[in-house]
């Protein structure tokens, strides 16, 4: 792309020009003044004073993907009264494999945060 002005000082004037272009002299004046580009097909491009947000899509996708964990991951009215350090092992470990964690880190985290509850490979 090359900006208009390079094209149009070439001649004379804006009319000279706009009428070599057939081009209105004052949309050509218009153009000029917004400091239009020119593309290889003739069309005019513009600076436009709004911008359009490039990363709505990741944004939105990452709220989307948060908001899935959340809802996911939310506590339900569960009666937990009954249950032992067995449950509660099995059910942090379920946790720990289900966001993707290897024996080996399950374990690790077992070891430096419920040391009371054990680890059992078998959970």
């Amino acid at each position: 792309m090359i900006k208009l002005k390079t094209i149009t000082d070439k001649y004379r004037s804006v009319y000279a020009a706009a009428k070599a272009l057939n081009v209105n002299p004052i949309q050509l004046g218009r153009w000029l003044a917004k400091d239009a580009y020119i593309d290889d097909e003739g069309s005019p491009y513009i600076k436009t004073k709004g911008v359009i947000d490039m990363h709505y899509d990741e944004q939105r996708e990452y709220d989307k993907e948060r908001l899935d964990t959340i809802e996911r991951h939310n506590a339900v009215d569960v009666d937990i009264s009954d249950y032992s350090a067995e449950r509660w092992g099995r059910e942090i470990h379920k946790y720990l494999a289900g966001i993707g964690m290897s024996t080996e880190q399950i374990k690790a985290e077992f070891a430096k945060r419920f040391p009371e509850l054990g680890f059992s490979e078998s959970d």
